[in-house]
């Protein structure tokens, strides 16, 4: 005679969630109708009729692989920079012309929205340029500063000095000066202030004090040009991804305001771009003969559109 066993059989019922922005709300996403991609200018929703996988994310040198019922991410669309700085080679003071070097390394792009609309990673710069403590030429009175980060626009690629002088003696607010630029530009007849507008973004602080004819005070200022910068963008990377995305072309910048016209470091065009790539870029600034010596300082600024 035989005989059976019966086990019972439990199911657990697991309410699937709502995934959801300020775009789109995607109900009950745990049971598909079927296969295929849907998208729109704002989402992309990928459909599947396969279980649920053990959910989480595993990487290698070569591959991300997300896993689980249609792994739900954040959309990442970012540029990360390892440094805030870079250091070109250090030279000397020289009379004849000279390069240094520097290298900017591991600029990374990731591109996981799911659109492939493509992207362009791009670079500007300052002038590096460089100002000097301010000097008392005659008088008594050491009471002038300058502040303000020395633009180099109209000076650009010139060592040279910003000259102040009292043509009429007087206290803070009546005494009149005059300015030398660095070309040899004079502008007269200025009132003292505690703050005055010069150009190229320096300005010329006076404290309160009785000022005498013929007080006069330099400040020395320097620029290396941008237009002598040259920018060599280095291969690309994928990390993972498409295998579409190319590099910007060597050359220098160009331009003729504070911050250069911007050249291309990486490139992904319509329908590709999606996933995380490197690159390293290298920098050669020609030094003019004859420079300050001192530290040199600009802004690069690195944009992805």
């Amino acid at each position: 005679m035989g005989f059976f066993l019966l086990s019972p059989l439990w199911a657990n019922i697991v309410f699937a969630e709502d995934i959801s922005s300020s775009n789109f709300i995607i109900r009950n996403p745990t049971i598909s109708t079927g296969n295929g991609d849907a998208s729109s200018q704002n989402f992309q929703l990928i459909n599947t009729v396969m279980g649920q996988n053990a959910i989480g994310t595993s990487t290698s040198e070569s591959f991300e692989i997300d896993s689980g019922f249609v792994y739900v991410y954040e959309p990442d669309f970012s540029v990360t920079i390892p440094s805030s700085s870079i250091s070109f080679t250090p030279i000397s003071v020289d009379t004849v012309s000279q390069n240094s070097e520097a290298t900017l390394t591991d600029i990374g792009v990731t591109d996981t929205r799911g659109l492939a609309v493509g992207w362009s990673l791009t670079v500007a710069t300052t002038h590096l340029t460089t100002k000097r403590s301010t000097m008392l030429l005659s008088g008594n009175n050491d009471t002038v500063t300058f502040s303000g980060v020395f633009a180099g626009v109209a000076f650009n690629n010139l060592a040279g000095k910003y000259i102040l002088e009292i043509t009429t003696g007087g206290e803070l607010g009546t005494a009149k000066f005059k300015w030398t630029d660095p070309s040899g530009n004079i502008t007269t007849g200025v009132t003292t202030a505690s703050s005055v507008t010069l150009n190229d973004d320096m300005v010329a602080e006076f404290a309160t004090a009785t000022y005498e004819v013929g007080d006069k005070w330099m400040l020395p200022v320097d620029s290396f040009a941008y237009t002598n910068l040259t920018l060599s963008p280095g291969q690309v990377t994928v990390n993972y991804g498409d295998t579409g995305v190319t590099s910007g072309f060597a050359g220098e910048f160009s331009g003729s305001n504070k911050t250069s016209d911007s050249r291309t470091l990486m490139n992904a065009t319509s329908g590709t771009g999606e996933g995380s790539y490197l690159q390293n870029i290298d920098l050669n600034q020609l030094i003019h003969a004859n420079s300050l010596e001192g530290e040199f300082g600009g802004v690069i600024t690195i944009t992805i559109s």
